[in-house]
């Protein structure tokens, strides 16, 4: 018997395609993650910026 034959040989090369697939969309998702926190922080802040020059204009502060 062959210590490598044809059938352990494509198991072993499915195995490999199938977890670079895997890991393949997890580095996708992983990357849709942080853009989604990006975006998340970057509307937040606008809008703590928007909120900060509306109370500035309410409280009628000076202008510069």
């Amino acid at each position: 018997m062959k210590v490598v034959n044809t059938r352990n040989a494509l198991v072993g090369w499915a195995t490999i395609k199938i977890a670079r697939r895997v890991l393949a969309g997890k580095q996708r998702s992983k990357a849709a993650t942080r853009a989604a926190r990006g975006a998340v922080a970057a509307g937040l802040v606008t809008a703590g910026g928007a909120l900060v020059v509306l109370k500035k204009r309410r409280r009628g502060g000076t202008e510069e």
